[in-house]
């Protein structure tokens, strides 16, 4: 992670404080109108290059820089009524709004007033919480969503209107891995009311083999894009496939990446599951930026799920500069969340980072995947298990049937612990992935493994 003097953050949470000190004060000089006005455009011009809006980035928005009360939002003009989603509800209460009947005693300061970031205003948290990624990430724009679901889809979405917008109407094909998983949406952008924008663009689907699994998928893989090589948008892929038995692709990704870049067609890694420190780097794709250079950065990347500790519903949708320079030209754009990247959200999101930062967690979680490995991998040598496979703390355990995983997973229940499995209702599955956190003690892994050697026996 870079540790720059002076990041984007750092300049932007300087100039978000001043701003809210001059707003306090009653009585402004002309120099501190000029100063708030100064600072207003700073945010306004790093938001409108950076942040990805609903209906483009043509249009002009106000920056929120508080909500002082229930309702209204505080800009350089004053106390205002916010006119996004509040005004979107049926009824709106003032003061204390809780039921007398709040059967979960929610405090009202946690019932706190969500300000969307929709096209008409900027929250100053989403500017902060952007910053911050892109300081880490290293890349260019940031959309926010609500679900990795959505993300992938905004990503897909975003890949067909780049190469539109370069005149290659064409490309509207996929390339993903059998057996990968990339959410629940079913993308059909005929059903979306901006229809013109995208001129009637089908999405298309291929899928090649798991490369972790199958030899020959280089050889399929690029006998497909020679094919079809005017027709594909991109590819997609996760770099450690959690949900099908965690397979680490992540070396594979630095050919597939080669290809894209040979043939024109983007890559998209889908870090839903890998961000955020869960390979031993903050980004899965660090592993192949460090160890082969800043050409291996994926054109867009999706993260979720635990970017808020799953305290608020939230996504992120990361752009490198290529593609966000394409972004910034399209003349309309719908991309619209309601809820997509709401104030409190944003500052779940950007605690969990900077927690995450202080502490290194890259390197917690490195170090106790190195642990994991050391207490399971033995398992495998005994024949316990046919394989223990993962990568820092994501871990895929493969029994040796579908039938000893469904009996070691419930004896493994019942002994309090909670794996993961994929228990296809056809024809089952044969891995268990036990769930460990970064900041887990080695003692944790260790009663794990008992367990699982006891629920095996």
């Amino acid at each position: 992670m870079k540790k720059n003097s002076k990041t984007q953050f750092a300049g932007n949470i300087e100039k978000i404080e001043t701003a809210r000190a001059l707003l306090r004060k009653t009585d402004r000089s002309e120099a501190e109108e000029k100063e708030l006005a100064s600072i207003d455009k700073s945010l306004t011009d790093f938001a409108s290059q950076h942040i990805l809006r609903q209906f483009g980035s043509k249009l002009d928005f106000t920056v929120v820089y508080d909500v002082p009360e229930f309702g209204k939002v505080l800009t350089r003009n004053g106390l205002v009524e916010d006119l996004g989603a509040f005004h979107l509800g049926a009824v709106s209460w003032s003061g204390d709004v809780r039921a007398e009947a709040n059967m979960f005693k929610i405090p009202y300061e946690l019932m706190d007033y969500h300000v969307s970031q929709i096209d008409n205003i900027m929250h100053t948290d989403a500017i902060l919480f952007a910053s911050k990624l892109m300081d880490v990430s290293g890349m260019e724009m940031v959309g926010f969503g609500l679900s990795g679901s959505g993300a992938v889809d905004l990503a897909l979405k975003i890949a067909l209107q780049f190469h539109k917008n370069e005149e290659e109407r064409k490309k509207c094909g996929f390339i993903a891995i059998r057996n990968a998983y990339h959410g629940s949406i079913s993308t059909n952008l005929h059903l979306v009311k901006l229809d013109h924008n995208i001129h009637n663009m089908n999405l298309r689907l291929s899928l090649f083999p798991n490369p972790a699994t199958n030899s020959k998928w280089y050889r399929k893989f690029e006998s497909h894009v020679k094919r079809h090589k005017g027709l594909i948008a991109g590819v997609i892929a996760e770099p450690v496939m959690f949900s099908s038995g965690v397979h680490d692709i992540i070396e594979a990704l630095r050919t597939i990446s080669d290809i894209a870049r040979e043939n024109e067609f983007l890559v998209i890694f889908d870090e839903v599951v890998t961000a955020y420190a869960k390979t031993g780097k903050m980004f899965a794709f660090e592993h192949l930026t460090e160890k082969y250079g800043r050409e291996y950065k994926p054109d867009i990347v999706t993260m979720a799920k635990n970017i808020t500790r799953g305290a608020e519903s939230l996504s992120v949708v990361m752009l490198g500069k290529k593609v966000a320079e394409g972004v910034r030209s399209f003349e309309e754009y719908f991309y619209g969340f309601t809820m997509g990247g709401a104030r409190r959200a944003c500052r779940w999101a950007l605690d969990e980072l900077l927690l995450m930062e202080e502490k290194d967690a890259p390197r917690m979680a490195e170090e106790l995947g190195r642990h994991i490995m050391r207490r399971l991998k033995p398992l495998e040598h005994e024949g316990l298990v046919r394989q223990v496979r993962g990568r820092g703390i994501l871990i895929g355990i493969q029994l040796h049937s579908p039938e000893q995983t469904r009996k070691v997973n419930s004896s493994l229940m019942r002994d309090g612990w909670a794996p993961y499995t994929d228990n296809d209702p056809k024809s089952g599955c044969d891995y268990i992935n036990p769930l460990f956190m970064f900041n887990d003690p080695p003692e944790r892994v260790d009663r794990f493994a008992e367990s699982l050697r006891r629920a095996i026996g």
